[in-house]
């Protein structure tokens, strides 16, 4: 039954996908279904702290306009010719990434 409800909340998107984990998550350790220990193993603390640094990394890069700087300096680099910064900016957003993580 909780896998139903989860599955509704998520298929109607009544509520975000987040708060239908925490609820279902919440809903079986109620019912015993598992345990607080067992639920704890299931979380990936490494993941977690990987998405939490990049995150605030960009909050930093945004703060410190980073990204409007790059994207008009390749605006003025192709003379804003869409299709070529279409293309540049695909590839800055695939390489940044490796030197920012």
């Amino acid at each position: 039954m909780i896998f139903i409800v989860t599955q509704f909340f998520l298929a109607t998107g009544w509520r975000s996908r987040a708060i239908a984990a925490m609820v279902e998550a919440a809903a079986m350790w109620a019912q015993g279904v598992l345990h607080f220990e067992e639920m704890i193993g299931h979380v990936d603390f490494n993941a977690l702290a990987l998405l939490f640094g990049t995150m605030v990394l960009v909050g930093v890069f945004r703060e410190a306009n980073f990204f409007t700087i790059v994207e008009v300096r390749l605006g003025n680099l192709v003379s804003c010719r869409v299709n070529l910064l279409f293309i540049l900016l695909l590839f800055v957003t695939a390489i940044l990434p490796a030197f920012v993580i």
